[in-house]
């Protein structure tokens, strides 16, 4: 309907891709003359090395490159619990999709594909590398956030989903705090022993 044709037809093909260069360029430069070999590692190592090299240990940072491929949408699905898990259930129930199905009906199709699009891509893009984040899906929050919130809001109560909210941020707040430390200490990437050397 004519969005796409609006939109590079809006777009500042020329001025936008040159005031990126001019902010960025210098930035680039500088941390190269700082650090040598910084381009080389973070353009083709970051970019291109980490998707293409199975074995790349150009970061020596973390646990990211022990990662199957796929362990993105892992990350996506326990990035956005209980929420996803949640909205996950009342899907499966014929009785509770068919009010999420008439919620959704009246919001815009366009909108829905785009919530969509938007939560999905990080984890699509991410799929075959091996080298990932938990925070590499962060930007797919406020949409998966969004389309959760759509379908709770179509089968419970404003008083369950407040009362609901505030017990699983509690719960799942601890519950990340206790299994995060339990499962970096003893971990062979824990940064644990350089930091306390270093205060040393």
């Amino acid at each position: 309907r004519g969005e796409w044709r609006a939109f590079f037809t809006a777009f500042h093909w020329i001025t936008g891709p040159a005031l990126m260069l001019i902010v960025g360029v210098p930035w680039y430069i500088f941390a190269e003359q700082a650090t040598s070999g910084f381009l080389e590692h973070f353009i083709v190592g970051e970019h291109f090395s980490r998707f293409t090299e199975p074995t790349w240990e150009g970061d020596p940072y973390g646990a990211v490159k022990d990662m199957p491929r796929g362990s993105v949408w892992v990350f996506l699905i326990v990035a956005s619990a209980p929420w996803s898990l949640a909205a996950g259930i009342l899907l499966a129930v014929p009785a509770w999709r068919r009010k999420v199905l008439l919620l959704t009906g009246d919001v815009s199709r366009d909108w829905l594909v785009y919530l969509m699009c938007w939560a999905l891509i990080p984890a699509v893009f991410f799929t075959l590398a091996r080298n990932v984040l938990v925070t590499y899906v962060l930007p797919a929050m406020p949409a998966v956030a969004i389309l959760c919130g759509l379908c709770l809001t179509a089968v419970l109560s404003r008083r369950v989903i407040v009362s609901g909210a505030t017990a699983m941020v509690v719960l799942f707040g601890a519950a990340s705090i206790v299994g995060y430390e339990r499962y970096y200490a003893g971990h062979k990437y824990n940064q644990r022993p350089i930091i306390r050397t270093y205060h040393e």
